[in-house]
């Protein structure tokens, strides 16, 4: 492994390990809040204020890492967008294989370290098995989470703004698919929190490969000339007939 791989390998283990390492600590702590709250009488809807809370603890990390690692090794810690961007030729299979492994031994260092905190035993998930409810809902938040990172990388678009736009793809992707699903939308962090199954393995992978084929196929602006029409432009054009006019009305008067 050449220093460049190094490099990549460690950049990835540690945003796959910090990844899953916050959505373990918020997630156990959003439930117990959950619980209270629910116990004291507010309104609290089938766990949506927790889902709430990891999705924007998930969204802001990543938008970390993004800036942190993401010179590195583009920030993937997530075998979906690493899959969409082998799928588009955009890293090779060889160094495709090492975003895997690093990914993979940052979920299992997470989960033990979690353990090791916490001096108990992690409960899997509350899997029930293959759904394909559970499985579009995976694809969906997926897919517009990796078409945020699509438009970063097809517009080359760098810093903060590369930043915000990633990590509020993730937030805006999780809190749909926690419609019908734990909302995980990561293979490594669901091996962190105990809770791969089929329908959290494919459904990112699929979820991935068409949002990234959706975007670069269909939605990515072309390079020509032509630009789509926008509110804003439609506001501050300028009223040439009206101009036109009032030049005429003048050139009258002046004889």
């Amino acid at each position: 492994m050449n220093k460049k791989a190094l490099a990549i390998f460690v950049a990835e283990l540690v945003g796959t390990f910090i990844l899953s390492m916050v959505v373990l600590a918020v997630s156990t702590q959003a439930l117990q809040l959950g619980t209270r709250l629910q116990g004291g009488g507010s309104l609290v809807l089938n766990g949506a204020l927790p889902g709430l809370f990891v999705a924007a603890a998930a969204g802001m990390t990543l938008a970390i890492m993004v800036g942190v690692i993401g010179p590195v090794s583009g920030a993937h810690i997530n075998p979906a967008v690493t899959a969409s961007m082998l799928a588009m030729r955009m890293v090779s299979l060889k160094r495709a294989f090492v975003y895997l492994l690093a990914q993979v031994a940052g979920a299992v260092l997470a989960w033990r370290t979690f353990i090791g905190l916490v001096d108990t035993n992690l409960r899997a998930a509350d899997i029930s098995g293959f759904d394909w409810k559970v499985l579009i809902a995976e694809a969906i938040g997926t897919a517009i989470f990796v078409m945020g990172i699509a438009a970063v990388v097809n517009k080359k678009i760098e810093g903060v703004q590369a930043m915000i736009t990633i990590g509020a793809s993730l937030f805006i992707g999780l809190v749909i698919a926690g419609i019908a699903s734990k909302a995980i939308l990561n293979p490594a962090v669901a091996i962190a929190v105990r809770g791969l199954d089929y329908s959290y393995f494919f459904g990112p992978i699929i979820g991935g490969l068409v949002g990234m084929t959706l975007y670069t196929g269909l939605l990515m602006p072309s390079s020509s000339s032509e630009k789509p029409a926008t509110v804003s432009a439609a506001a501050t054009a300028k009223p040439v007939a009206a101009k036109s006019v009032k030049k005429k009305t003048s050139k009258k008067s002046s004889k």
